[in-house]
């Protein structure tokens, strides 16, 4: 039984991007084509996902795929092994949205992708931010939401041999061991993230996900955050990134304040410079 079909959806002469030929878009619909996301390639696919549940599929360690983010690590496998490992790969989740400003921004991606090295761009996630050149940002560490992402050569390789638990996640736990992972300095796609009604795979996010009590609580407080930042919106995914991008120096400006503050209460106690030791 065939768990997946490919659909050409697009063919552009003169796409946003040409280090990238290629896009495709993951959805379990059986009909929808997803217009606004034609034109970033040359080449727009839809690979349509029956589900593991009605097409019962196996993981690269040969055990069968159990649970909602394995079989999303299944769809990018299948995607990566029909793009061929030889040049980079856009993949978008089918909830992706562009923003206004896409084919201005994407042309100095496209520039980046083409004389840059680099394992995976992401057009839109959370994560820690560090500037490389002011117009490109590194996110060194963990990365949140992967609706629309550059996967270089190297990287599907390293997703194409992943194996994930029932708990662990593409983004989350795979994507931290690569080190070259890059954004811009403004999302270029958003996804929206509605705590009111929140998906099954967005059930079983997790940290350590050693299924405890604290992954609920860290859970909820995800939720609330993203309630709090508006990530429902295009806004709200810019307020995010103008947070992230500061967030050093504010951590910088939090620490710096509660040092001065600890020496200011110290000299208030012991106003000679002398501190009893008994």
């Amino acid at each position: 039984m065939e768990c997946y079909t490919l659909e050409l959806v697009d063919e552009c002469a003169d796409p946003m991007m040409r280090a990238v030929p290629c896009a495709y878009i993951l959805t379990l619909s059986a009909t929808e084509t997803f217009p606004w996301l034609h034109g970033v390639a040359a080449r727009t696919y839809v690979q349509r996902n029956r589900g593991f549940r009605a097409c019962p599929k196996t993981r690269a360690d040969g055990a069968p795929v159990g649970a909602t983010n394995q079989d999303i690590v299944h769809a990018y496998q299948s995607v990566f092994a029909r793009a061929g490992f030889t040049a980079p790969v856009l993949v978008f989740e089918d909830d992706a949205q562009l923003t206004a400003t896409t084919r201005e921004d994407l042309a100095a991606v496209d520039r980046f992708v083409a004389t840059s090295a680099f394992q995976v761009y992401t057009l839109g996630s959370m994560g820690a931010m560090l500037p490389h050149d002011g117009t490109h940002w590194r996110m060194p560490t963990r990365i949140g939401g992967l609706h629309a992402a550059i996967y270089s050569p190297e990287a599907a390789r390293v997703l194409a041999a992943s194996r994930v638990s029932e708990r662990e996640h593409i983004d989350w736990h795979v994507l931290a061991e690569l080190p070259l992972k890059f954004t811009f300095n403004r999302p270029i796609a958003w996804q929206k993230w509605d705590s009111r009604s929140p998906s099954e795979n967005s059930r079983t996010w997790c940290g350590s996900c050693d299924a405890g009590l604290s992954e609920d609580i860290q859970r909820e407080c995800a939720w609330l955050l993203f309630r709090a930042l508006g990530l429902h919106a295009e806004r709200g995914w810019t307020r995010l990134y103008v947070i992230q991008k500061h967030a050093p120096w504010i951590g910088i400006a939090v620490t710096t304040l509660l040092a001065l503050l600890a020496a200011f209460l110290v000299f208030r106690a012991f106003p000679s410079g002398r501190i009893g030791l008994g």
